[in-house]
């Protein structure tokens, strides 16, 4: 049997059903092919960013209410698990809208549920569950993939202009094109437990714990522990040692006792326990001819600035956009380079920033934990404010002529628009292309990118210092803090904004053509017209 679709998605997890239900909605035909009759039943990924909740809100609509989401309230860092009451940094979050914070509690199999019954619906998407991928080749634009029913042995073709590998660290796809995976940073082994606990049953820090993460740079075993209260759900993560008998130390009994300083045994229902390394990876190349490398197949990294899944998310929507653009006839094939050129560098530097936050945690040499002492003295005990490095970095596009004191000062500022609504501006209207604008004058020569193709289409906010009446074609906001806006602008008028909180380009009254040519260039835009 042969099959042709537009797209074959190979792999099932959040990265592969997302795309699949974004390139759907868009009007294409899908593949998707998952190994795996049934989601995989524990909970892997347990946070989600903004983006990736404003993602899944656009795709699934009313049926996100089916997913319990619960927003970060606060992070720390502590020196001893024994003290949890005095921490080395914290840091303490809003949440940016009724849909969440910028950093978010879920339990993935029930995000996948909800995902794979909008693919299982969708009328463009055709599911190939309980099938594995078996041999890949292209022929010309197309590319053919082989499957494998894996209960009756069958066999069965298919074709696709376009083929995403979705399918985790171990990727098929991956080797089918020999594209090999660089390492950044050595692997760590952590024990990892999921667990039920009333809330009001923890123990060890007075006044209880609020929604979020604590990283514990203990001397014996760093430890993060994260009270999700997503259902009475929890997970510690306990760094294992050298001299750790790693079959042992799994043992009920055994985790009873690593979790004795934050619950009694009694009030722990053990879910589950297994090994992971934490691995920081990522893939030299992530494109071959039109078969891309999406998710863990293109990079991975560990845990600790809740990213992984997020990266995934962020860069598969920005190569999806892509493929809708070429498809649909908007946008040239070489719209494809900038797939690895937009996001390598933003994707290498979070996983070594997340290296770095986890060095922070494991490293109890006798050197680092003086140096935290000495800190800790100097600063009177007031904790370090941890904040920016676990919100998602405004990054540069390629060739763009923003600086880097303009983007250290987008993420800085707050909003407010007339309706009341307050936001941090690094999070206001984060899946639309944005242009902020510092004056209006010159606003109606921007008028031909109104006829962007949809998903594209950007949106135009005036920084004002007080509300007036609305003008069509443009919303007010208002800053709090209008010394910042100045560094922001830098002396320009215009900031040209992508997806994923990614600056483009700064233009000044006057060089608005300047402006809408980028804006053409960036998307490889065959015209302006739907």
């Amino acid at each position: 049997m042969k099959q042709q679709f537009d797209v074959l998605v190979v792999g099932c997890g959040p990265v592969g059903g997302m795309a699949a239900c974004y390139l759907a909605q868009q009007g294409l035909t899908v593949a998707v092919i998952e190994r795996n009759e049934h989601g995989y039943p524990y909970p892997r990924a347990v946070n989600l960013d903004f983006f990736t909740l404003t993602v899944l809100q656009e795709l699934l609509g009313e049926e996100i209410n089916k997913i319990d989401i619960s927003p970060w309230e606060e992070a720390y860092y502590f020196l001893d698990k024994n003290n949890l009451n005095a921490p080395f940094a914290d840091a303490h979050f809003s949440p940016v809208s009724e849909l969440g914070a910028p950093n978010n509690f879920i339990y993935q199999p029930k995000v996948e549920e909800v995902l794979r019954n909008q693919v299982d619906q969708h009328p463009n998407i055709t599911t190939f569950f309980n099938h594995g991928a078996m041999k890949l080749h292209r022929e010309g634009d197309m590319t053919f993939v082989t499957i494998q029913h894996m209960a009756d042995e069958t066999f069965s073709t298919l074709s696709g202009k376009f083929v995403l590998g979705c399918d985790g660290g171990g990727s098929f796809v991956r080797k089918q094109i020999g594209h090999n995976l660089q390492s950044l940073g050595d692997a760590v082994l952590f024990l990892v437990v999921d667990a039920i606990v009333p809330h009001e049953k923890f123990k060890g820090r007075t006044g209880g714990y609020k929604v979020g993460g604590l990283q514990i740079v203990d001397k014996q075993r760093p430890t993060t522990f994260l009270p999700m209260y997503v259902n009475n759900r929890c997970r510690w993560e306990f760094r294992l040692n050298p001299d750790d008998d790693i079959a042992a130390i799994q043992s009920p009994e055994n985790i009873y006792q690593l979790l004795e300083p934050f619950a009694n045994r009694e009030d722990v229902t053990l879910v589950r326990n297994t090994v992971y390394k934490f691995n920081s990876l990522i893939a030299t190349k992530w494109r071959n001819g039109r078969i891309f490398l999406c998710g863990d197949a293109a990079h991975q990294t560990s845990p600790f600035i809740g990213q992984g899944l997020n990266m995934g998310i962020r860069n598969t929507i920005n190569l999806c956009q892509k493929i809708v653009l070429f498809h649909h006839g908007h946008a040239r094939e070489e719209i494809f380079d900038a797939y690895q050129a937009e996001c390598f560098d933003p994707t290498k530097g979070l996983i070594k920033e997340a290296l770095f936050m986890g060095r922070m945690l494991f490293n109890t040499s006798l050197f680092a934990n003086l140096l935290r002492s000495t800190i800790s003295t100097i600063r009177r005990k007031k904790p370090i404010d941890i904040g920016p490095q676990l919100t998602p970095k405004v990054e540069q596009y390629p060739n763009s002529n923003a600086s880097k004191r303009s983007s250290k000062a987008y993420g800085k500022i707050g909003i407010t628009t007339k309706e009341g609504e307050q936001f941090p501006l690094l999070f206001f209207d984060i899946y639309s292309c944005r242009i902020f604008c510092r004056s209006v004058e010159s606003l109606d020569q921007l008028a031909s990118l109104l006829g962007s193709p949809t998903i594209i289409r950007p949106r135009f906010y005036h920084v004002v210092q007080e509300f007036s009446e609305q003008a069509e074609g443009y919303q007010e906001i208002k800053s709090t803090d209008p010394a910042m806006v100045r560094k922001l602008f830098g002396g320009n008028s215009y900031i040209l904004m992508g997806h994923n909180n990614n600056m483009i380009g700064m233009y000044k009254s006057g060089q608005e053509a300047q402006l809408i040519a980028r804006y053409k260039e960036h998307f490889n835009l065959i015209s302006l017209a739907n």
